[in-house]
């Protein structure tokens, strides 16, 4: 799978100026078609993480140039998310919920190639993370079969 990352890091730069608003629009669209996933983040998380959305994305992307430490960075993140109590099958919600930002937020600006090259983008971040987790969960039932 190849990303297009010149136009990931473009659509990124067009929400520089949108920073603020991304982050709580996303999480709105997502609990809002998806209530249960709330209980998942505390306050402070969540709060964090609205505010520091596009900045933890941007420094994902960037690491797409460097296979080894992006591949590295999403196994840590997917087992972080496992920890946290994320399952695999929250990802299809979170994606559609993030592209769907995307394109509320760059309105007009936002086009076929930048949803075809997200998509892409995502799908790989997802396979890595879920890799992570996979790895967290086995060790997990380890430790509780001992």
């Amino acid at each position: 799978m190849t990303v297009n990352v010149d136009l990931i890091k473009a659509s990124l730069e067009r929400l520089e100026s949108l920073e603020e608003i991304f982050g709580a629009r996303f999480f709105a669209k997502l609990f809002t078609k998806n209530p249960h996933f709330r209980p998942l983040f505390s306050e402070s998380t969540l709060e964090y993480t609205r505010d520091n959305l596009l900045h933890m994305i941007r420094e994902l992307v960037g690491y797409f140039c460097e296979p080894d430490t992006l591949e590295d960075h999403l196994l840590e993140l997917g087992h972080r998310h496992a920890i946290a109590g994320a399952r695999q099958e929250h990802f299809p919600a979170f994606g559609e919920a993030f592209v769907e930002t995307m394109a509320d937020v760059l309105g007009p600006e936002w086009t076929r190639e930048m949803a075809a090259a997200w998509d892409e983008a995502y799908h790989l971040i997802a396979a890595i993370m879920k890799q992570g987790m996979t790895a967290t969960t086995r060790q997990e039932s380890a430790k509780t079969s001992i």
